[in-house]
Formats: C-alpha cells, structure tokens, sequence
C-alpha cells in the first residue's frame, strides 16, 4: 500500500519502474508468473486502497511514484527481490547469497562461486562405498574443470582409467582401481606434441638457438623435443632430449638451457613443440592398482610439467606406482609404494616405484619408500636422454634388482641420502645392488646399504659413441653393510666403453666384502 503526505491510501498513484539508475522501463508482474500476459502496465495506476500486486524479477529497480496529477513523491533506487525459502533450498540457491573473503582486494563473489572452488566425486553422484562403480562421478568431477577434486576421505571404486587435466588437485582419496585392462592406469595425464619440424641446419650441443620452420607453433616458457636417428649407445638409446623455449624471434628459438648432444641433418632430426598439461598435484591419496596385468600402472604422467605427488600410497601396481614420460620440473615427495599382490611372485615382473623415461628433464624424487618391487626408482627408455634428475631420502626394502637403477638413457643425475636393504627372508639374487648406473656423469653420496647380496654400487658407463660431454663419476661416503658376496662399489667397464672414464673423490667405507 502507498500513502500520500497525509498518510491516506494514494488513490490513482502511478508507481514506474525502471532498470535501476536510469530511465529504461523494467517490467514486473501481477503474480509469480513472469508471462507476457501477466506484466503489470508501467506505469502500474493504485487503486482505491493505494495498492497493486507487484511481483519483482532480480532486478535491480528504480522505483518512481508519483500521484495522480504527475507529482513527483518519491524515487528509490537498487531494489531487489528477496529469495524465498523455496529458491534458497533449489538447486540454484546459492548463486542468491554473496560471499566477499577478508582482507584488502578481496571481490564479492556468490556463494555458488566460491563452494565450485572445490568439487567432490559425490557431488556427481559417487557412492563411495568402495563396493559400487564410482569411475564415472569421479570422470565428471574432474572434467567440472574444478580446481580442487576431494575425495573427502572416502573409499572409491573404479573399472577403467581415468583421464587428468591440467591446473587441478586431487586430494584425499581412497580408490580401488583393481580390473584395469592391459598398459592402462588409475589416472593418466597427457600433453600434446605438435608436428616435428625437419632442422634445415645442424644443431650442435652449447648452441642455444636454432631456426625452425615455423616459429608460431612453439610457445615461451613451454617444452620442445630434439630428436635424431643418431644412437647415443647400443642399448640402444637414440638422440633425444627436452629443451625449454626462453624466446621466439620470428623462426628463430632460443633455449633456456643448450643441448648436450649434437643434432645433425644427417641424422634426420627434428624439433618438436610440446604442449604439456601443466600445474598437476596429488595429495594424500592411497590407491591400489591392478598387479597381474601387464604393464598397469598406478599414476600416469605423459609431456606434463610442474607435477607434485606428495604423500601418495600405492599397491600392486604391474608395471609403475608413479611415471614420468618426457616429464619436465616435476616431483614426488613423501610417498610409498608396496607390492602385496599374493598371485605374482615379488621375483617376478617389473613393479617399479617411480619410473621416469623418454628424455624427462629436471625430476626430484625425495622421501620415497618402497618395498617388494623391482627398483623404487628406475631410469630408462630408449628414445631420448633424462637430464638433471636428483634422488635423495629415499628408502628401499627387499628390491629384487637395483633399487635405484639408472640405464644409459640419463645424463647427470645425483644419489644421495638413500638407504637400500634387504631383510633376512629375501633369498640372494644375482643382479640385487643397492645402486644400479648404466648412465653418465652420476654424482653418489652419502648412500647406505644393508644386507647387499652383490655390491652396494654398480657404475657400468655405457659405451657411449657420440656423447659430447665427459663420461665421469663421483662417489662420496657411501657405506655397505654387506655379505660375503657383495662389494661396496665397483666399477665395470663395458666393451668399447670409452677410456677416458674417471672416478672421482671414491671415499666409500664397508663393511664386509671387499671395497
């Protein structure tokens, strides 16, 4: 009701209403159907009580009353509608509610914006119960694009590989992932590779630019692959490494860091722009795989960057508990990884802890554990160099082979801080050491090794042919509580290895067997 100056009802009122601040008409209704047929006139004329059904949209308004003969009474402004306990309870009731975090700069958001920060599996449709398929819930929540996926702290099934995204968390988990098919695993994160581009020149390694053929496809601060048919040893490993782009000028690249090998157009190669999935967190997460099928995998980390796993506990997992595939600035921390599968023996299969390959760069294991697997971290592939890898903290029990074991395909990689045993039960193999390094330019330190069955240190230097660094090693304070068959380290020569192979500052102390 509206009343005129005297306090009576204002018979023949006009009431305009206007999107708020200006003079554009916003209509509104006789009731709560917004329908063309229910649309008050505007202006809306009072009747003889000084009244009118007024029925408001979100707004805001302007409202304007004037009486009967056009006198201006008053004018209001940013009127709203008020959320009924109904609207409030829907399932849009929270994009009607503000929410403004403290602190200077803050902006006002809805309340549906802010809980959208994070998402949970339950919100679509998980069970949690550890006994019903939650593969697709837990498909949807991460492809809400939600920053944070929280499991909650439940128990989830699943029957199939999950597919990650870039720039989320997921965190606080549960997941039984244990009838995945053959070469798949729980989750695995996939970045793009453009077109190779043929170099129209060589490329030689400390050289830290290169003309392509198109410089457009390649992106600042992102990832490029060299590659080249050229055999860096016959194991055989090929020419290959990632190189981060620090500047494009037209087709001209330059490199944040030169490669260490040379690339030449005899040997065909090629540059490759890499667009990885970036900004990839996994936190307190216990997930068991599926053991007895071939090459299945725990965490699958494909031309990506900037991952952390961080206190992450796998089992059973046939092939790896965490991998890194041409993976660049990465790291797990804090993790474990067990093998309790009771069908396939622990002297069988791969079963490694953290496998990194395919020419990964600049990939920091620290605080891991593992126990009954074939290595806790193993270093390897055949297409491409891993650089600047470093494992230190780490502790590995009952291995069945080395229990860091780095193939010819990686270049300078430091060891230290680790602890290797094996427990009474374990029966002697012929290749269990506590180190096991095919590669080049490793750095050792500060190793322990308890109960060897071999040697606490193997370095056997592969026959490089081209490398255009020098092969070399150091080994410091490394100490092996051994038995009668193990050596605290030893290096191997490998036929056609190349003679100028050095050991530096090779301090090692033992205990048992021979030095």
């Amino acid at each position: 009701q509206f009343l005129d100056a005297n306090g009576d009802p204002l018979v023949g009122g006009k009431l305009y209403t206007y999107q708020s601040g200006t003079t554009t008409p916003l209509v509104t209704y006789m009731s709560t159907t917004e329908s063309v047929g229910n649309q008050n006139t505007n202006p809306i004329i009072l009747d003889s009580r000084g009244e009118a059904n007024v029925w408001i949209t979100s707004g805001p308004y302007t409202f304007a009353l004037y009486d009967s003969t056009d006198v201006l009474i008053w004018t209001a402004n940013n009127i709203s509608s008020f959320a009924t306990l109904a609207q409030l309870a829907a399932s849009g009731g929270s994009a009607l509610i503000g929410f403004i975090q403290s602190g200077t700069g803050a902006q006002a958001r809805t309340v549906q914006a802010k809980l959208r920060d994070t998402v949970s599996p339950l919100d679509f449709g998980a069970v949690a119960d550890g006994v019903a398929d939650d593969t697709t819930a837990w498909q949807n929540a991460i492809n809400s694009g939600a920053k944070v996926v929280d499991g909650l702290g439940k128990t989830y099934k699943l029957t199939s590989e999950l597919t990650g995204v870039a720039n989320q968390k997921i965190q606080n988990a549960t997941i039984l992932s244990q009838t995945l098919t053959a070469d798949k695993a729980i989750i695995r994160w996939t970045g793009t590779a453009g077109a190779p581009q043929t170099l129209a020149s060589n490329l030689n390694a400390g050289s830290d630019t290169v003309t392509v053929t198109t410089g457009s496809a390649f992106t600042i601060d992102d990832w490029c692959y060299l590659a080249s048919t050229e055999l860096l040893s016959p194991e055989p490993v090929s020419f290959g490494e990632l190189i981060r782009v620090a500047d494009i000028s037209g087709n001209l690249l330059t490199f944040a860091t030169p490669p260490i090998l040379n690339y030449t157009t005899a040997k065909s190669a090629t540059i490759t722009p890499i667009t990885p999935k970036k900004n990839i967190t996994l936190s307190n997460i216990v997930a068991t795989g599926t053991p007895d099928i071939s090459g299945t995998s725990g965490f699958y980390f494909s031309k990506c960057s900037q991952v952390l796993v961080d206190n992450v506990h796998t089992e059973s997992c046939d092939y790896a508990h965490i991998y890194f595939n041409r993976c660049a600035d990465s790291a797990v921390r804090n993790s474990t990884g067990n093998r309790t599968s009771s069908s396939v023996s622990v002297t069988a299969g791969l079963d490694y802890g953290v496998g990194i390959d395919t020419g990964s760069y600049n990939i920091l294991v620290d605080g891991y554990t593992g126990s009954f697997m074939r290595s806790i971290i193993a270093v390897g592939g055949s297409d491409g160099v891993c650089r600047g890898l470093r494992f230190t903290n780490n502790f590995g029990y009952n291995v069945q082979a080395g229990g860091i074991d780095t193939h010819a395909a990686a270049h300078d990689v430091l060891i230290s801080g680790n602890t290797i045993m094996w427990g009474p039960q374990q029966a002697p193999g012929t290749n269990q050491d506590g180190i096991y390094i095919n590669c080049s330019c490793p750095v050792v330190t500060n190793n322990y090794f308890y109960n060897v069955h071999r040697a606490g240190i193997i370095w056997q230097p592969n026959a490089y042919t081209t490398l255009t660094v020098p092969i070399s090693g150091v080994f410091d304070n490394n100490v092996a509580y051994a038995g009668t068959l193990a050596s605290a380290t030893r290096l191997v020569p490998r036929s056609g290895a190349a003679p100028s192979i050095s050991l530096a500052s090779s301090r090692t102390s033992y205990c048992g067997g021979e030095p």
